[in-house]
């Protein structure tokens, strides 16, 4: 599980070791999970705000566990910023639902053609995150196997270890059915996930 410490900062020391993520997006989240006295090894640097002079320290730090690859020029900055560190950086490259966000299958695959066995680069996975506003289970699936399918193609030549799906939590008008968040929805959407 990955916690994205703007949904709620304060619950951050009673998370610890229940989730094995932070999910930071902002210099102000470090902080916060820096004084929360979290392992920067719990901490992926998600998001587009990845400016190189910054990267470059963090990375030199070793200030972050893992960081997300939103776009070739971010793949860029990083690369670049573990050369220069010469340090190697644990990555999950973001694949996109279709939006602004995130590659496409074909980014992501010239990044493992070209890097994949890069010593300053250690690419573990996929991130897919398609937004907050889900209301159907269907759709969740449908995202689901797309992803699957995607990780199945690349299994042959690149294995990854890792995929981080984020749905953005399941949200919805409350009440009672299918198509409304009450308990049996969730409970029905974790045990999907679950036994998928």
């Amino acid at each position: 599980l990955c916690y994205a410490v703007k949904a709620n900062p304060f619950l951050l020391s009673a998370l610890n070791g229940v989730v094995e993520r932070f999910e930071i997006c902002s210099p102000g989240e470090l902080v916060i999970c820096q004084q929360a006295g979290l392992s920067p090894d719990q901490y992926v640097l998600s998001g587009v705000y990845k400016e190189p002079a910054a990267m470059g320290e963090l990375v030199a730090q070793g200030e972050i566990g893992c960081y997300t690859v939103e776009s070739m020029t971010q793949f860029s900055v990083l690369y670049g910023a573990a050369l220069a560190a010469r340090k190697p950086i644990s990555l999950l490259l973001r694949l996109t639902s279709g939006n602004q966000f995130g590659m496409d299958q074909e980014e992501i695959r010239w990044i493992l053609d070209h890097y994949g066995e890069d010593p300053c680069l250690d690419i573990r996975g996929i991130q897919y995150f398609s937004g907050t506003q889900k209301h159907s289970l269907k759709r969740l699936a449908r995202e689901l196997a797309l992803v699957d399918q995607f990780l199945a193609s690349l299994t042959p030549v690149h294995p990854l270890r890792e995929l981080e799906f984020g749905p953005g939590g399941l949200r919805g008008v409350i009440g009672a059915g299918e198509n409304r968040m009450n308990i049996y929805t969730v409970r029905r959407a974790t045990q999907g996930l679950a036994d998928y």
